[in-house]
């Protein structure tokens, strides 16, 4: 399964730098330079999205240079690290023992090889962050049922919030969660 993941993520990083591109990328990229010369989203520019991963490669860029290949990289290691989460949990979960690292290498292929994660989990767009994110609050909301505390809840709620300041197409996500963690809560909290 790690051989899996590590083919998975070294092919998905080589994407990144030769392959990947959409047309509407610059936009994003464009926004991260700006925000690096001190200007302000909504206020000294147009930028119809919401801004956590404009200033994500803001600050990667800031660091490593103005260029998009180091949003790329950002990007394709957010899309490896979801695919690595969904694998272990479903690694992690499967009651008969002998199949979870066939459930787990499905779930690499399945979620991994995916064209549109390809595709699009490679570019400075907000995808891959999202679904990082989106992933990361899944898997504390699921640990989250069998613990008394608000700790986890919080912090699976903080990880769903991020993910809609990256983009408001996973706006939907946090209510939803939340939802679930009352309805699924077994710990009494």
């Amino acid at each position: 399964m790690l051989a899996a993941l590590v083919i998975f993520g070294a092919g998905l990083l080589v994407y990144s730098q030769i392959w990947a591109f959409t047309g509407d990328e610059g936009f994003h990229l464009l926004a991260a330079q700006l925000i690096d010369k001190g200007r302000r989203p909504y206020i000294d520019f147009c930028f119809p999205q919401t801004t956590l991963n404009a200033y994500w490669n803001a600050g990667w860029m800031l660091v490593f240079g103005q260029t998009w290949r180091i949003a790329h990289v950002t990007a394709a290691l957010f899309t490896i690290g979801a695919v690595a989460l969904a694998a272990q949990f479903v690694y992690s979960r499967l009651p008969v023992e002998h199949w979870r690292k066939a459930a787990g290498l499905a779930t690499i292929i399945a979620i991994g090889f995916n064209m549109m994660v390809v595709e699009y989990g490679a570019l400075a767009q907000a995808y891959a962050i999202c679904m990082f994110l989106t992933v990361l609050a899944f898997r504390i909301a699921v640990a989250a049922v069998d613990r008394p505390g608000l700790w986890l809840n919080l912090a699976a709620g903080l990880s769903a919030g991020a993910a809609a300041s990256s983009s408001l197409l996973t706006g939907t996500y946090a209510p939803m969660l939340a939802l679930w963690l009352l309805i699924a809560n077994r710990a009494g909290n």
